[in-house]
């Protein structure tokens, strides 16, 4: 359970590594007869909008609940981020913010604590003394509809006493993210613009922690990685970012369009008449309360709601645009992991539904996926696997570093329970949080911890130099398409190795390009 904060935020709960010391405030001797201001205890920096006083933790500075935009609330609502408002004194950094607003229902229970439309902050973990240190930006998954940055998985603080700068944020989801109407000036791609002004701020404020804001890795995973990939081929956001990694986040996507239909894809516009009819103005839709807008959103599918083409943000799917060089020239690392279909799970269905539902041959399946789970892995690779190639493929053709990897590993003492790496297991080991699992001493081993070490090192050592190799962690050679070699992280090895599954990627591959048109 979550405590309320006197900011209206959230205070961690007590996981298994995440040890919250809220920041207290000392009361001064008076001073010739007067007793002055409370003195903030702990670490304090200057941001856009005033002081913020943190916390030390595990020798780590953290810095929780920053707002990065203006309250997207009231006549806000459904409008591009502003600044955030300045305020008072010095303001404490000690307690996570609000989630942004999102569905749940009994009998699956919101994992986030407390909720608001007020949601847009971030958080900060940096080294305790930092002086252009590389900075790594967490985007959060969720299908566009869940999550926030304030989930124990992604404590920042191995990141921070490695000397990186590691910064989590929360963005708008479901309708509140990604909505249009006519009643409406602006439309589609709210969520998409938090992401792009949480960015913004750190390239403005970063320096204060010690952080190097012409260093920065954006990174995330599921809906997180696809938004990498929706950043990182818009023109508005030149400049945000010199690396970025991007953990299951697609690549083969078909994009809804803002007010034209795309096949059997109708308009976000359509969409957003459909639920509130086109007769209602935009005073009365910023008036519906927070719960009518969530509405019946969990409802919906993977692939729902999320960034759509308006021109503008978004110019078109990403993958057309990473094959036409039309993205940001910077090192990408990218990759899926073995059984990317237990997400299915979480949207009410399962492997063989989802597959038969795509309309592939049996016959065409059964000749590329001889094993009998053929669903689970087929399903994976054309949600996710097949893009991470394609996605690979495309930056090193247009000559920028590319590095690929499988994610197969799976906990030693779950290996007899689980077929594969599931959708996102692998972000406990890039963040080095094994510890914040259920019961992590009966369920995690030396072996587990030390994957766990090599994985995060990869990271780190891609949000310094660009390479994830390095040399206690190994070789891991850049993506080149003629010997379409990845990076293989399995339970009893890790090694390079050349045509993973490449008739059946290939497969898909095409299935997309017809699709589209490329």
């Amino acid at each position: 359970m979550m405590a309320s904060d006197s900011n209206g935020g959230a205070t961690p709960g007590r996981g298994w590594r995440t040890r919250v010391a809220l920041a207290g405030l000392a009361v001064v001797t008076a001073l010739a007869g007067c007793q002055s201001p409370p003195a903030p205890q702990g670490p304090v920096v200057e941001v856009a909008g005033g002081a913020i006083a943190g916390t030390v933790e595990d020798g780590v500075r953290v810095f929780r609940g920053i707002p990065y935009a203006a309250a997207p609330v009231g006549e806000r609502r459904w409008r591009a981020p502003a600044p955030p408002e300045a305020w008072n004194g010095v303001r404490r950094a000690a307690a996570f913010g609000p989630a942004c607003p999102q569905p749940s229902r009994p009998d699956r229970p919101s994992r986030v604590g407390e909720t608001a439309e007020d949601c847009l902050y971030l958080n900060v973990w940096a080294p305790p003394e930092a002086g252009e240190a590389p900075v790594m930006v967490w985007i959060h998954g969720g299908a566009f509809r869940l999550g926030s940055g304030a989930q124990p998985f992604y404590d920042g603080t191995s990141f921070a006493a490695n000397g990186v700068i590691l910064v989590t944020f929360n963005y708008r989801l479901g309708r509140f993210g990604f909505f249009a109407h006519p009643a409406l000036d602006e439309g589609g791609n709210f969520g998409l613009m938090d992401q792009a002004a949480a960015l913004a701020w750190v390239r403005d404020n970063i320096g204060a922690f010690g952080g190097d804001p012409g260093n920065v890795t954006v990174f995330g995973e599921s809906a997180g990685g696809a938004s990498v990939l929706y950043l990182l081929t818009s023109p508005k956001t030149e400049g945000l970012f010199q690396r970025a990694a991007v953990q299951s986040g697609g690549g083969l996507q078909i994009t809804r369009h803002l007010s034209e239909a795309r096949g059997r894809l109708p308009s976000l516009v359509t969409l957003g008449t459909r639920w509130r009819g086109a007769d209602v103005d935009a005073g009365a839709l910023r008036a519906l309360p927070v719960d009518e807008v969530i509405g019946e959103e969990l409802g919906g599918g993977i692939g729902a709601t999320g960034p759509v083409i308006d021109g503008d943000w978004v110019v078109g799917d990403p993958g057309s645009r990473l094959l036409a060089g039309e993205f940001h020239r910077v090192p990408v690392l990218v990759g899926a992991n073995s059984n990317e279909a237990s997400v299915l799970t979480a949207f009410g269905t399962d492997a063989e539904q989802a597959v038969s539902a795509s309309r592939v041959d049996p016959g065409r399946l059964e000749a590329l996926y001889p094993m009998a789970d053929r669903e689970r892995v087929a399903w994976g690779d054309a949600a996710f696997v097949a893009g991470a190639r394609l996605t690979a493929k495309a930056v090193a053709e247009a000559g920028e570093e590319a590095y690929l990897y499988h994610f197969d590993y799976v906990l030693e003492r779950r290996r007899d329970k689980v077929p594969g790496a599931g959708h996102g297991s692998e972000i406990p080991f890039v963040f080095n949080t094994l510890d914040e699992l259920p019961m992590p001493r009966l369920l995690v081993s030396d072996a587990d911890r030390a994957m766990a070490r090599r994985l995060h090192s990869h990271w780190l050592n891609f949000a310094r130099s660009g390479d994830p190799a390095g040399a206690a962690e190994g070789y891991w050679p850049a993506y080149a398409p003629a010997r379409d070699t990845l990076l293989y992280i399995g339970s009893d090895r890790v090694e390079a190795r050349s045509g993973l599954r490449r008739a059946a990627l290939d497969f898909h591959e095409d299935r997309w390009r017809r699709a589209t048109g490329r």
